[in-house]
């Protein structure tokens, strides 16, 4: 019955929500045709607000591209380009504008295409015609929508774009370097030739260019190395971000890159150390530098050299008494940088920083580095357990969680979490209490479930996660902490809903009582982390979450990018229940934004797999298999393996995996040849 209930109320949500963006809709369309152009203007700033639902509008839309005002022109332009694909409708409108005596309205009417995306292609003829144009900044835009809407960039608009790097306009420039950097075409020779170029402008452009290619510019390394020399601070400091972002052949860089940290200008300075540390463990020979530069009159140079050894980590230990006393800088972001340091340089520094927590000052920055190196700093923890029985130094809620992070033996530290936990004055209750089930304190069973009803949420909240993390399989500990859980979800406090959230996820199958009180904080929570955690809750309830497939179906048009993601990663693992979905997924895949586009195609085959749907999102899931992270790849080699078992493309990619390095991926590959035989 109370099943039917949750679902009876849903759906009142689900079409409540619908009828009022209808009512917004029709308000907005009311509006555009209002012969004022004024209230037309402000009927279009206000489309953004209605996400998918402005789509129905475009027709409205489209007829102020005629519109004799041309500011209500422009905007019209403007407002299509946020609808992205959904303003396809519009395509034609748009480019007869491309032939508009203004050039604004060409300007925009490009960017727009772009914006519009793989619907926009077909018209990529027309958009060439301005390569010609003898407009610069006309011809550099139609260049980068065409690379834009081009699977290949065309030699004609690479050339243009080539050519913008020695304009005398910053912006062309700068638009020039973007989209020759998105245009995945062979540039190296052209570029290491115009780093000879006379123009300063001009190598800066190359210098950026080259930084944004990445790994791919190892060839340019000798080239850019030899500009260390100059004498241009811009150039300069253009070269040190570059050699920094490229990150490959030390040997070259490294040497350039000291000799550009000892430059009379700090900006210079302090660029060349960032690009040191961008080389991690490989730039372990430069410590000596870097820990020199710590000392240096500049806070911001003395910063980016914290940084840089931070970025080294381990191999920076050498340099970690220097940071300890960087820790007392009078400057506060190179204390923190400092801190950080001595966290990712891990043991070695663990003994300077216990030192450093009997400072008045500085020794809750050290506990917050301890606790953020976990278990690394495990030989800190009988210091942190003495100040937490003096409780006179250190607040005891911050070594509470410290100690929870840290991890241990609960028979030293257990006592005294007990104590605390157990105090009805102490403020660090609920920190003791979460303690407890991190350190999995079996003796604390009694202090966890007499907090179970206790009047603070904060206190329910930490003693229903705790009782999970003691045994998630005890049916009695689910059975207590679900409920308290999922009223949590409603709490006014964003961490404590957050942190709910993540517990139920946990839970996985076990939490699906809270299906429709996530799913009411998928649709309605106003922070965004509690938003994605719903769904990431949701996402382990697998099949079981199919109530939620009209919420995600409407979140994966979010204009927010972590919202988007979550609701189709969701969709994919609550699988075909899910087939609603499909078309919408299958849009993404085609032409969403780019980094949207693999979760996106493994989504729409996880939820719909028919023989269109695998030739549409396969190709895509294939290409990111190349790119993507590892535990991505797993899931991406799962379902291509899946879907594609009689396609050789799919074959070939799967039996290179077989001999990865990652043993993640070498199973996933084995796994799916293995289904194959079956």
């Amino acid at each position: 019955m109370f099943g039917n209930l949750h679902r009876c109320a849903l759906a009142c949500l689900l079409t409540a929500k619908a009828v009022l963006a209808q009512d917004s809709v029709d308000e907005l369309r009311s509006r555009l045709r209002d012969p004022n152009p004024a209230v037309k203007s402000a009927a279009l700033t206000e489309l953004a607000t209605l996400g998918p639902a402005a789509d129905g509008l475009v027709p409205e839309i489209a007829t102020l591209l005629n519109h004799s005002d041309l500011s209500l022109r422009h905007e019209a332009l403007l407002a299509l380009g946020q609808l992205g694909p959904g303003a396809a409708e519009a395509l034609p409108a748009i480019v007869t504008l491309l032939e508009s005596p203004e050039p604004l309205l060409q300007y925009q009417a490009l960017v727009t295409l772009r914006e519009i995306g793989a619907p926009a292609a077909r018209f990529r003829p027309a958009v060439e015609k301005l390569l010609e144009s003898p407009d610069r900044t006309l011809a550099v835009e139609a260049a980068a929508t065409t690379v834009a809407l081009a699977e290949k960039a065309p030699e004609k608009a690479v050339a243009t774009l080539l050519q913008a790097l020695s304009d005398g306009r910053p912006g062309v420039r700068s638009t020039a370097v973007h989209w020759l950097a998105a245009s995945r075409a062979e540039l190296m020779p052209q570029l290491i030739e115009l780093l000879k170029s006379s123009s300063t402008a001009t190598r800066i452009s190359v210098a950026e260019l080259l930084g944004e290619l990445g790994s791919t510019a190892a060839p340019a390394v000798e080239s850019l190395a030899a500009l260390a020399g100059e004498t241009q601070p811009s150039l300069q400091a253009a070269v040190a971000r570059s050699l920094g972002a490229i990150g490959e052949r030390p040997d070259l860089a490294g040497p350039a890159l000291e000799k550009l940290a000892d430059s009379e200008l700090p900006t210079v300075r302090c660029q060349a150390l960032l690009a040191i540390g961008r080389f991690g463990r490989r730039a372990a020979d430069r410590v000596s530098l870097l820990q020199s530069k710590l000392k240096d009159a500049e806070p911001a140079v003395r910063m980016a050299a914290a940084e840089a050894l931070a970025s080294i980590g381990p191999a920076a230990a050498p340099a970690a008494p220097s940071l300890a006393e960087a820790l007392k800088d009078a400057e506060g972001a190179v204390t923190i940088r400092a801190a950080e340091a001595l966290g990712q340089i891990g043991e070695p520094a663990v003994a300077i920083l216990v030192k450093t927590l009997d400072d008045p000052q500085y020794g809750g920055l050290a506990l917050q580095t301890l606790e953020g190196m976990g278990s690394v700093a495990r030989s800190a923890l009988p210091r942190l357990i003495e100040l937490l029985k003096q409780n006179d130094k250190l607040p005891a809620r911050e070594l509470c969680l410290a100690i929870a992070a840290i991890g241990g033996n609960s028979r030293s530290v257990g006592p005294v979490l007990r104590e605390i936990a157990s105090d009805p004055n102490s403020t660090a209750r609920a920190a003791a209490i979460y303690a407890l089930g991190r350190l999995g304190d079996s003796g604390a069973l009694k202090v966890i479930t007499n907090a179970i009803e206790d009047d603070d949420q904060r206190v329910q909240l930490a003693a229903a996660w705790a009782l999970v993390q003691f045994d998630p399989n005890n049916e009695d500990y689910v059975a207590i902490a679900v409920p308290r859980l999922i009223r949590a979800l409603s709490q006014p406090e964003a961490p404590i809903r957050l942190e709910a959230a993540r517990t139920l996820g946990q839970l996985g199958r076990k939490a699906a009582a809270a299906q429709p009180a996530l799913v009411e904080r998928l649709a309605s929570d106003e922070i965004r982390a509690v938003r994605v955690a719903s769904a990431m809750a949701l996402a382990e309830l697998g099949e079981a979450a199919v109530n939620a497939v009209p919420t995600l179906s409407e979140l994966i048009a979010s204009r927010d990018p972590m919202t988007r993601r979550a609701a189709m990663f969701t969709l994919g693992r609550i699988g075909p229940p899910a087939a609603t979905a499909a078309p919408k997924l299958k849009d993404l895949a085609q032409s969403g934004p780019v980094a949207d586009r693999a979760l996106a195609g493994w989504a729409l085959l996880q939820v719909r797999g028919d023989a269109v749907d695998v030739q549409t999102a396969l190709p895509v899931v294939l290409e990111a298999i190349a790119r993507e992270r590892p535990e991505v790849v797993v899931q991406l080699v799962r379902v291509a393996g899946r879907v594609g078992r009689a396609k050789p493309e799919v074959r070939q990619v799967i039996e290179k995996l077989k001999a990865s390095d990652d043993p993640a991926l070498r199973a996933a590959a084995w796994s799916a040849s293995d289904q194959w035989e079956r």
